[in-house]
């Protein structure tokens, strides 16, 4: 959910819309619990991390 940057207003609606959506806000949590799970798994991390040793030594 994006809302205007500054405006209280809208990022009030937004979070209203959630708060009385629940399946959807389920669903925004399981794919966002997938997309993390998948992009920063422990082996994506691991690798991650031996390129910034590399980088530095």
């Amino acid at each position: 959910m994006l809302f205007k940057s500054g405006n209280v207003e809208d990022l009030a609606e937004k979070m209203n819309y959630l708060l009385n959506n629940k399946e959807l806000t389920a669903e925004m949590g399981m794919n966002a619990r997938k997309e993390v799970e998948e992009r920063y798994n422990e082996n994506i991390h691991y690798e991650m991390l031996m390129e910034a040793y590399k980088k530095v030594l």
